[in-house]
């Protein structure tokens, strides 16, 4: 039986990179910023607070960008604002360009 693949999670701030964290349950971890990543946190879900919300849409896409990073993650879940703020459309246009499978 082959598990499903555990998701990169982004978010734009620390509260929503927390909120993003319990849904996943005890184990998840969360970063501040864009760490490396390496095959270590195969085992857990990972939550990037990227502090995007406050950025530029293209300085948003472009810490985005720098997040994902190599190897691509096999599935990407970008934490949306409850309230819609920040550079929203700009990181979901990256990650659609960048073809990774995505929930917003």
């Amino acid at each position: 039986m082959t598990l499903p693949a555990l998701p990169l999670v982004v978010a734009d701030d620390l509260s929503g990179a927390a909120e993003a964290a319990v849904a996943f349950g005890p184990g998840t971890r969360v970063a501040l910023g864009v760490p490396g990543r390496s095959g270590a946190e195969d085992s857990v879900v990972t939550v990037l607070d990227l502090e995007t919300r406050p950025l530029a849409p293209e300085a948003a896409a472009e810490v985005t960008r720098a997040a994902l990073g190599e190897p691509r993650p096999p599935l990407v879940v970008k934490k949306i604002d409850s309230q819609l703020r920040g550079p929203i459309a700009a990181a979901i246009r990256h990650l659609d360009a960048w073809r990774a499978p995505v929930l917003a």
